[in-house]
């Protein structure tokens, strides 16, 4: 599994901190969206309490997928914040 943390852009343009999540084709759906789900609940659980945006998964194919933070005011300062968070929970399970 491939885990690559970026700030990516929502569909409106704005900020978008996000993990894009690739896995080989060998995975089965049902094991990739688990570890979406897996990563999005480990998100939920440790985003600091004073953050308020919301953990989100988007499920591409079966091999690639997004787990991103709707955030709530969009700044700069708060999208540095959610790219931070993120680079923490892949720790080193990226690349």
């Amino acid at each position: 599994m491939k885990l690559t943390p970026t700030l990516g852009e929502n569909r409106y343009g704005g900020a978008q901190p996000q993990i894009e999540v690739r896995s080989t084709k060998d995975i089965k759906p049902r094991a990739f969206r688990a570890c979406l789900h897996t990563l999005a609940a480990r998100a939920e659980l440790e985003s600091p309490a004073q953050e308020r945006w919301f953990v989100q998964i988007e499920v591409v194919s079966d091999v690639l997928g997004y787990l991103y933070l709707e955030l709530m005011d969009g700044t700069p300062a708060e999208a540095e914040r959610g790219v931070a968070f993120l680079k923490a929970i892949v720790g080193g399970q990226g690349a």
